[in-house]
């Protein structure tokens, strides 16, 4: 009489589904680790982040005027409001983005002699004095450090952009960051003031909807 034999998991007729994908796993990964070191390399060069100043189009040894400059002229060219509503312009806003903090990093690269974040922050003031809040914002976005000035140069252009409650957010934080300046205090009460009113005025119509 032949004797019979009990069932094993190394049976491909009865290997329980956890098994199975346990295998599939287990062959994926093996997969995944056979890339050499070529192709590792490949990928690393793929996957690295953009050259600040091959960015702005210069060499590595560009002085701070060059850097100026390439600035200038690229953001001139790709400014937003020069493109039609729509993909262009969305494009045209990431293309900025990369702009300004590829130009930030590279006055931080250059050394103290180019001002490094001050110069950042003089361009991002004088771009709030010629009424171009957004392209304001985007320089300063693209910028490492956190200063009393940027929190307010930076609540400025929410300001201007009729973002009060970011904008109060910000110049609130410039204000205790500098309880002695007189004009961070009065900026964040504007703001306050400004978003005060917008409520007030946004309970009014729902108020006077309800009646």
């Amino acid at each position: 009489m032949r004797k019979k034999v009990s069932p094993s998991f190394r049976s491909s007729h009865i290997r329980p589904a956890f098994l199975t994908r346990f295998a599939r796993l287990r062959r994926d990964t093996r997969r995944i680790l056979c890339y050499n070191r070529t192709k590792i390399a490949k990928l690393r060069k793929v996957l690295r982040l953009p050259n600040p100043f091959e960015t702005l189009g210069i060499d590595r040894a560009a002085d701070c005027e060059a850097i100026h400059r390439a600035y200038r002229a690229l953001a001139r060219r790709w400014h937003p409001d020069r493109f039609a509503a729509g993909p262009e312009r969305a494009w045209a806003e990431a293309r900025m983005l990369e702009i300004n903090s590829a130009y930030a990093e590279c006055m931080r690269m250059a050394g103290p002699s180019c001002g490094g974040d001050t110069a950042c922050l003089q361009d991002a003031e004088q771009l709030l004095r010629e009424n171009q809040p957004m392209h304001a914002r985007r320089l300063l976005m693209g910028m490492a450090g956190r200063s009393a000035q940027w929190n307010y140069l930076f609540g400025r252009a929410l300001f201007m952009l009729n973002e009060h409650e970011k904008a109060a957010t910000y110049l609130g934080i410039a204000a205790r960051q500098q309880p002695d300046n007189a004009e961070y205090a009065r900026a964040y009460q504007e703001a306050e003031e400004r978003l005060y009113a917008g409520r007030k005025r946004a309970f009014r119509r729902i108020f006077a909807r309800g009646g």
